[in-house]
């Protein structure tokens, strides 16, 4: 079969793969196409927060009715008790962009798919990575795929790796990461009767082995999530239900507020989140978007929104690249960079508060790390 030759070629579908190809678009280039090597967009996803800010980003890419109609739950800010057993607040009421958003993630989701499509902008499914091979110098990629008839082949000038955490193309071209930590995060999503809990808050709080998040979000459900140590998920068997309902009944505000409410469980999911940066997030004729450029800790709730932000920037190093013969890439690497210092120290500073349990693994392990990072394979 004849190779298909695009512009720009985008591996991956999520959020920073699709903000990427909308801001291409945007910008003129209309001559990409993204491949996904699943069916559709994940149904495991549970609740996320966006911020005041994030209105910015959609606006930028023509996305703001869009999102406002689409049925997401307005958040107005945050409490947490974190370095002490009572709870401190947070609220968007003096924020300029306005409210935050609990988000329905598979909806967003298929709202960007849907935007995209609408936009002419081709996206092939099932289609998962299986070879890279160099072109001369500006022509970039060849792309072979596995795909569900068989062997399918792209040649693309430019390359945006949004694979999520695994990297796939940025492996395959030799940029390994820097890991600086690693994390559980499990998480399931409870139905709940109208008015269980009516808190338009999200709410964090740390217990000795870790931490725990709670948000609302659209359709009367809760998404709750603990964040741990692999040695201690595995020690007090965290990934059964069983394990996890005894450690959010063991919490000083979130167990309390649910104790009296019949929880409709979700399926548990478990993620290994490992905080981490690819060592070069881009290079001659491709560049790393999301996840697959840098993991940022939960902590702080700006997963979505950096990987919206990753793919404007991304998108406008790629325009300067292909209509302007301008090369970009060591800004987009410095931004990379500086967002994910900027992350550890914060994160650092946040997790050096909590004295409660000198004891624990959990925080001694957090402030005994080396935030220098190890390099690793993915």
């Amino acid at each position: 079969m004849k190779p298909e030759a695009f512009d720009v070629a985008i591996l991956g579908a999520g959020v920073a793969g699709c903000a990427t190809a909308l801001a291409l678009h945007a910008a003129g280039i209309d001559d990409i196409a993204l491949f996904d090597a699943g069916a559709s967009v994940r149904s495991d996803w549970v609740g996320e927060s966006l911020p005041p800010d994030v209105s910015g980003l959609l606006k930028a890419l023509d996305l703001w009715d869009l999102f406002q109609a689409d049925g997401h739950e307005p958040c107005l800010g945050s409490c947490a008790a974190w370095g002490g057993p009572d709870l401190g607040y947070n609220d968007f009421l003096s924020n300029m962009s306005g409210c935050g958003w609990h988000i329905h993630r598979p909806r967003f989701d298929r709202l960007l798919r849907r935007t995209v499509a609408a936009r002419g902008i081709p996206l092939r499914t099932c289609h998962r990575l299986a070879g890279v091979e160099a072109l001369a110098l500006e022509e970039g990629f060849q792309l072979r795929f596995s795909a569900e008839n068989g062997e399918r082949i792209a040649i693309a000038r430019h390359v945006v790796d949004a694979t999520g955490p695994r990297g796939a193309f940025a492996r395959s071209v030799g940029s390994p990461s820097v890991r600086y930590d690693l994390l559980v995060f499990l998480t399931a999503t409870v139905a709940l009767a109208d008015g269980a809990w009516p808190s338009r808050l999200t709410m964090t709080e740390t217990v000795e082995d870790g931490w725990w998040y709670a948000a609302a979000i659209p359709g009367n459900r809760l998404s709750l999530a603990f964040a741990t140590d692999p040695k201690i998920s595995r020690k007090r068997r965290l990934d059964r239900p069983g394990g996890w309902l005894k450690s959010l009944a063991a919490t000083r505000h979130i167990g309390p507020r649910l104790a009296d409410t019949p929880l409709g469980l979700g399926p548990l999911v478990v993620r290994a989140v490992p905080v981490s940066a690819r060592e070069r997030p881009c290079g001659a004729g491709w560049t790393a978007v999301g996840d697959a450029a840098a993991i940022f800790d939960p902590l702080g709730s700006e997963g979505l929104y950096k990987a919206i932000e990753d793919g404007i920037r991304a998108a406008e190093a790629i325009h300067a690249s292909l209509r302007h013969h301008e090369d970009r890439s060591d800004d987009y690497a410095r931004r990379i960079a500086a967002n994910t210092q900027d992350h550890l120290a914060l994160r650092q500073h946040f997790y050096a508060l909590e004295r409660q349990w000198p004891e624990s693994l959990f925080w001694t392990n957090r402030l005994s790390k080396d935030w220098g990072g190890s390099r690793v394979a993915n």
